[in-house]
């Protein structure tokens, strides 16, 4: 086996480094996500979805509001958990994608806030209240884990 200089081993590990670069980012729009899962679009992850549910479940329940910077309020932080996501998924970029699932992280335990206080007020019921948390915590619980699981 042929022993290679410095210089010729930091050529080849910058050349690496391009292909690995337009192979990943240019000639396909697959991002490898974890252990060798590729993930083509964002609507695949399961995490996605679950924030889509809880949009859904949340926007007619919120309807009922009176006070518009609550109903406001807490369909902007529903629906920042999504697109967050997406916007993520988007960035094709390991360090972009954490990032906003950790600002998708945040807007969930904002809303996790907002039911609770809405609750205690007696602005949505207490069976809208247990399904709506139950989603929350299971959102929650679903980035924590790919948040970590994404090495940067």
């Amino acid at each position: 086996m042929r022993k290679i200089g410095i210089e010729e081993y930091r050529n080849m590990s910058f050349l690496i480094k391009i292909l690995d670069y337009q192979f990943l980012f240019h000639i396909t729009p697959v991002i490898k996500l974890i252990l060798g899962m590729y993930i083509k679009s964002f609507q695949e992850l399961v995490v996605w979805e679950r924030a889509k549910e809880l949009s859904i479940l949340t926007y007619p329940i919120a309807k009922n509001i009176v006070e518009y910077s609550y109903r406001d309020q807490l369909n902007r932080a529903v629906l920042s958990i999504s697109n967050n996501i997406a916007e993520g998924f988007g960035r094709r970029s390991k360090k972009e994608f954490k990032r906003f699932l950790n600002i998708s992280l945040g807007s969930t335990y904002e809303v996790n806030s907002m039911l609770l206080i809405f609750k205690d007020l007696k602005l949505i019921s207490d069976e809208f209240a247990v399904q709506a948390l139950a989603l929350v915590k299971n959102i929650i619980a679903l980035l924590i884990g790919l948040i970590s699981k994404i090495i940067i």
